[in-house]
């Protein structure tokens, strides 16, 4: 309940014990009968007030569930994102290993769109990205071996499953 709510039910209260007393000791001049109509008047209304106040409540909550669904369904769809370029970058890695260590700009376009959010690929970073910015990388100079290219893959397989047990969770 926020503060609007507890204003609302404290007011609701403070009136129907003022309806309450009004009926029990009406004011002279006036019938019991006269009270009571008041009294039935003032509950119309405070039973309007507390049909408000669910429904608001019911909306708040709604809302507040429509919210969280929105924003498991945005990160289920980027883990399928990830997935799916995590997929292709396995592939770009074969083939860049069959055409012996060339650098693909769709595995450096993919490295860079990827690591900034999950961090994963340390190796892979290294042969598509660090190495066209420092000269004194390892893979700068010399075509890396078949090994090489199984851990950049092993890596991409550990990030896969990584995103596997996220959609387990």
């Amino acid at each position: 309940m926020d503060r609007t709510d507890k204003l609302l039910v404290t007011g609701a209260a403070a009136i129907a014990t003022a309806t309450a007393a009004l009926v029990i000791w009406p004011p002279k001049g006036w019938e019991r009968g006269d009270a009571a109509g008041v009294a039935q008047a003032v509950a119309a209304i405070i039973a309007v007030a507390v049909a408000l106040l669910i429904a608001t409540q019911d909306r708040r909550r709604a809302d507040r569930d429509a919210a969280e669904s929105a924003k498991e369904e945005r990160q289920a769809f980027a883990r399928r994102r990830d997935y799916d370029e995590c997929v292709r970058l396995l592939q770009v890695i074969e083939e860049d290993r069959r055409r012996r260590g060339a650098r693909s700009a769709e595995g450096t376009a993919l490295i860079l769109a990827m690591w900034p959010k999950r961090n994963w690929m340390g190796r892979a970073v290294d042969f598509y990205v660090e190495a066209t910015r420092d000269p004194n990388n390892r893979y700068a100079r010399a075509d890396p071996c078949d090994d090489e290219f199984q851990l950049m893959q092993q890596e991409v397989v550990a990030a896969i499953d990584s995103l596997d047990h996220a959609d387990r969770a």
